[in-house]
């Protein structure tokens, strides 16, 4: 299955990646501006749904990048190589958020070393890059001698760790142990090859369906265990979305969904900017004006800013590579 495989890019992956940045910047971030327009019970799965598949793809597509580590050396060099990936432009995110009055500067110095999250009371928007930050703190010690068992007993003292953290001192931000498994599950699911039985697998569909259901119903009902249920429903819905990213992989043009992929974790840090500095130009009367304003220019400008910072980042990270001696590969996405 050409681009399904683990050699080459995942076309699927990409479409993913496409669909969850768009619906999360374009859909549920652009709503903010519009006083909950969008707002519903659909859109609040969608939303939660799209998200868990990110962050399940980042542990996955790492783990599929057939980076092994061995000892400290490597530990060191996959910690060199995703800090140059992705700090400095979140650094740059942090900067224009403090100048835009998006954030405070103190909150900017806490995210900057992934604090607010920890003390539980993470930034708007930027509190997923602090998440998907941390993660990755935690991947070379995950993979480092990997088996299912150590995976395990890892994820559940983590969790424990957290939960305890949070009923004890009122510490780290719920979202971390919510999504603290998908991550997980990323990686086992490259390491066991578990990307086939979910994309072919009716059973595992099945499954996984009536599982969603039931967990989508006690997330939105049930106010107890909100946490338990979120969680419940994010990996559930999971294996569901790789047959539909299949199928509209190979249907839509793949230049354009893997145009967005490549942008999308600049589209993430900064679409609050773009929007802000759209609506300090131009400010329409009426909720519906923001949001036809805001989708018509807003997203196009977002995505060509976007693309251009991201190239012209990798560009620079690529000389960099050349002048050190060493390769740096291009392209990334905040999945990746």
């Amino acid at each position: 299955m050409q681009g399904e495989g683990q050699k080459g890019r995942i076309k699927s992956a990409d479409f993913l990646r496409c669909l969850a940045v768009l619906y999360i910047v374009g859909v549920r971030h652009l709503d903010d501006y519009a006083a909950d327009l969008y707002q519903t019970k659909v859109d609040i799965l969608l939303g939660y749904g799209l998200l868990g598949v990110f962050v399940f793809l980042s542990g996955y597509l790492l783990s599929l990048s057939n980076f092994e580590v061995r000892g400290w050396r490597d530990f060191s060099r996959f910690f060199r190589k995703r800090f140059l990936r992705i700090y400095p432009l979140y650094a740059l995110a942090l900067v224009l958020f403090v100048s835009c009055s998006i954030m405070s500067a103190r909150d900017a110095i806490l995210s900057a070393f992934f604090l607010n999250i920890l003390a539980g009371k993470a930034v708007p928007t930027l509190w997923f890059i602090e998440l998907i930050g941390l993660f990755y703190l935690l991947f070379p010690f995950v993979v480092y001698r990997f088996s299912l068992r150590k995976t395990g007993v890892i994820l559940v003292a983590l969790l424990m760790c957290l939960a305890c953290t949070r009923k004890c001192f009122g510490l780290i931000d719920q979202r971390l142990f919510v999504h603290l498994p998908l991550f997980f599950l990323g990686i086992v699911a490259a390491r066991q090859s578990l990307f086939q039985e979910w994309l072919l697998g009716k059973r595992w569909l099945g499954i996984s369906i009536i599982l969603c259901v039931a967990a989508s119903f006690l997330f939105l009902e049930a106010a107890r265990y909100r946490s338990l249920f979120t969680m419940a429903f994010m990996i559930s819905v999971v294996p569901i979305w790789f047959p539909i990213g299949h199928l509209c992989s190979n249907i839509i043009n793949e230049s354009v969904y893997q145009a967005v992929a490549y942008a999308s974790f600049c589209m993430y840090l900064f679409h609050r900017v773009v929007f802000h500095v759209l609506l300090q130009l131009y400010l329409p009367e009426s909720n519906i004006g923001v949001v036809v304003y805001l989708s018509l220019l807003g997203m196009p400008v977002l995505l060509g800013v976007s693309y251009l910072v991201q190239d012209l980042y990798d560009r620079g990270r690529m000389k960099l590579g050349q002048i050190s001696g060493s390769t740096v590969s291009g392209g990334r996405s905040l999945a990746s």
